[in-house]
């Protein structure tokens, strides 16, 4: 439920982020729409795998977060060139590639972290 209201934050300060910016730092900088928007898909799945990994390194079964994290942190260097450089996305490619990569540890984090819980874990997710 806490995850769900922090994305909520993330949400109304997507849809307040101008004015935000114009208060804090006036009228010197202009943050483009795509820097917002990607940091907050950065914000939202990185406080998921924070929920996640909390109870996974909880229990001390760390093995599968050990090599999903290490294949995206491969992965994330190439994503953000093609994000970045070859589709033309620029900075907002660069944290849209990370928030990507760290999808991919959301999403075995998650199996993981709920199998862990229900004590279904077998195999590699109980490593």
């Amino acid at each position: 439920r806490q995850w769900g209201l922090i994305a909520g934050l993330v949400l109304v300060m997507m849809l307040l982020a101008d004015p935000v910016y114009d208060w804090w730092v006036g009228d010197r900088v202009r943050v483009p729409v795509g820097v917002s928007l990607s940091m907050a898909v950065y914000v939202i799945i990185s406080c998921w795998n924070s929920a996640v990994f909390t109870i996974v390194n909880g229990t001390g079964k760390i093995r599968l977060q050990l090599f999903v994290t290490a294949g995206a942190a491969l992965l994330n260097v190439p994503l953000a060139l093609l994000l970045a450089k070859h589709l033309r996305l620029g900075i907002p490619g660069v944290t849209l590639a990370t928030a990507l990569s760290l999808l991919l540890c959301a999403v075995v984090g998650g199996i993981q972290a709920k199998k862990l819980v229900n004590r279904t874990a077998a195999g590699i997710w109980s490593a």
